[in-house]
């Protein structure tokens, strides 16, 4: 990746906040169900993975037998879907908004969002890593372990966005901030 500068990430708002002085089409709620679904079903694919492994080894040992890992497994996955989606709602509802206002080619030729994306596949990996430890180590610890999951990508994502915004923090110079802060007050005026 190349070096950047602060006239560099200046130039970089600047061009953002140009991109968003025409006339933009308002984005639906949609756009930011669409991004949370797409990182939820990751979680979900995972916790199917787990369940699958759980019954592998414990199906056996359930007093109910199928029916009842069959509900364990629903409180999981209950559990991965509301948990982690509450706090990715919160953090990303409003950046992902933001960018659904940007054409396609501003979208492009930003350093900044092409930062971020990549810093945020980062994040993304490393939770599905340690969630795919977290949920191996429930399975072969004890049978309806994998039930607790949700709790696992709840703590995980909170962690996952203190430290994106951390990897993020040293391009924040006082020219992006005062540009997003700018950027922010466009967005809110012409929705008014």
């Amino acid at each position: 990746m190349m070096r950047l500068t602060a006239d560099d990430l200046k130039k970089d708002v600047d061009m953002l906040l140009d991109d968003l002085k025409r006339n933009y089409e308002i984005p639906s709620v949609l756009n930011s169900v669409r991004f949370l679904s797409k990182v939820i079903a990751i979680a979900l694919v995972v916790q199917f993975f787990l369940s699958a492994l759980d019954f592998f080894i414990w199906g056996g040992e359930y007093k109910g037998g199928f029916r009842e890992a069959i509900i364990v497994y629903c409180i999981g996955f209950l559990g991965v879907f509301l948990l982690p989606s509450l706090v990715l709602l919160i953090v990303c509802h409003n950046p992902v908004m933001m960018i659904s206002c940007l054409s396609d080619e501003t979208k492009k030729k930003s350093v900044l969002l092409s930062l971020a994306k990549v810093k945020f596949k980062y994040v993304l990996y490393f939770a599905i890593l340690i969630n795919l430890f977290v949920g191996v180590c429930f399975t072969l610890n004890e049978s309806a372990m994998i039930a607790f999951m949700g709790g696992s990508w709840f703590v995980t994502v909170i962690v996952s966005t203190i430290i994106y915004n951390m990897m993020m923090a040293p391009y924040f110079t006082p020219a992006v901030v005062s540009g997003l802060s700018k950027v922010k007050e466009l967005l809110s005026a012409s929705t008014k």
